[in-house]
Parts: structure tokens; sequence; C-alpha cells
């Protein structure tokens, strides 16, 4: 008698090898995915706090560079301590220059273009707020640079930076 052949060859994979194999797979996948997003919260949380560094760094630099040059007696100071104005005769000996910290946009402006020109130019951005005080001397003004307390960021450091600026142009 002769035996008949099946069409089917052992070529293949059975379902229960083919379920294995995608529940392995899954389990990878699922385990990748989970340490991709904790990189990312990590990632975030860094370039957060490097932002934020960095605006204020870039803050007290530029205030510091400006603001020595000023003329002792033509200091002001307004807007919530936000908004200070300034001779600097290495610039003009005639009209005032300035530096003014927007609270809705986050963003240090600098101008001394007395209306003419580009206008004003912004200097730092990013989660800070930024405060001037006049010394009883006249001749010292106090910049306070400090992290933003409304950050989306949770976990991010909350240093002020301050810095006495002598005025060196009496």
């Amino acid at each position: 008698m002769m035996k008949l052949k099946l069409g089917r060859s052992r070529r293949g994979f059975t379902l229960s090898e083919l379920m294995i194999a995608i529940g392995i797979s899954s389990l990878v996948m699922m385990t990748t995915a989970g340490l991709m997003y904790m990189a990312a919260r990590q990632t975030k949380d860094i370039v957060g706090q490097t932002r934020m560094r960095s605006a204020r760094t870039q803050a007290i630099d530029e205030i510091r560079y400006r603001l020595s040059n000023a003329k002792i007696g033509t200091i002001t100071i307004t807007d919530s301590n936000r908004d200070i104005t300034f001779l600097n005769p290495n610039v003009s000996p005639t009209f005032k220059s300035r530096f003014y910290f927007s609270p809705d946009e986050k963003t240090l402006y600098y101008d001394d273009t007395d209306g003419e020109g580009d206008g004003p130019v912004p200097v730092a951005r990013g989660p800070i707020e930024i405060t001037f005080e006049l010394q009883d001397s006249g001749a010292v003004v106090l910049v306070t640079v400090k992290s933003d307390s409304s950050m989306a960021y949770q976990q991010i450091d909350q240093q002020e930076g301050e810095v006495a600026v002598y005025l060196r142009n009496i």
C-alpha cells in the first residue's frame, strides 16, 4: 500500500511558538519604552536646570558690565524695581540707558537707543525674575536674579543670584 504524503511540511512555526515569541518581544519593547521614558524625564530636568542657570548668569553678567559704567546720581528705578534707567557716559553723555524686565515675557531688555535705531534688545530670557535696588550711598545697585517660582519644571533648583554693582563714574 502506498502512503499518502500530506501537503504540509514542517517548515513553519506552531501557534504556541508564535505566542511565546510575541510575548517575549512585547516584554522587551515595554522595558525599552520604560527606560526611554525615564531617560527623557531626566533629560528634561537637566535641560531645565541648565537653562535657568544660564539665564541667571547671562543676566547678571550683562547687567554688571553695563551698569558699572553708570554715572553716580543718575539712577532711577521704577515699575516695582524691575526697570532701571541710568546715564552711561560711555554710550552717550546726553541720553539714558535702560534695563527692564518683563515678567510676562520672562525677558530682560536693554535699551540705549533713546528712541532711535533698533530699540530694546533682549539680554536674557528664561524662567527668571529680576529686581533692582539702589543702596543708600547711591553708588551701589543691588541686582537680584532668581528662579521663577511658577516653573513648569517641578524639581529645579530655586536659587537666587545676587550681585552688588558698584558705579564707577562720578
